[in-house]
């Protein structure tokens, strides 16, 4: 359900970029009027970063940067056990045989 929404939203960018473009770059901009005070430029920016939200948004709020943290907090003491109770050399050939 939310795929759909996001190819709507990316629709509905990609039509008001194309008539922003078509009237403030490609036409000459109207007599008398200051760009900045147009609320065009807000409405597209306001519009975009919507459509960059609706894209950010994940079924699974959780991914793998997010875990890795606590996974090495939480892995990281039980390394120092295993070093006082190995020797560090039979540790790292240890791990390289899982790496492999």
């Amino acid at each position: 359900m939310l795929a759909p929404r996001r190819f709507e939203y990316g629709a509905l960018a990609s039509a008001v970029g194309r008539g922003f473009e078509q009237k403030w770059l490609r036409a000459p901009a109207p007599a008398g009027t200051d760009p900045l005070d147009v609320p065009d430029f807000s409405a597209t920016t306001d519009l975009y970063q919507i459509v960059s939200n609706t894209y950010r948004v994940r079924l699974v709020p959780v991914d793998l940067t997010s875990l890795a943290l606590p996974l090495v907090a939480t892995l990281l003491p039980f390394g120092f056990v295993m070093s006082m109770i190995m020797p560090f050399r039979s540790i790292l050939d240890g791990v390289g045989k899982l790496l492999m």
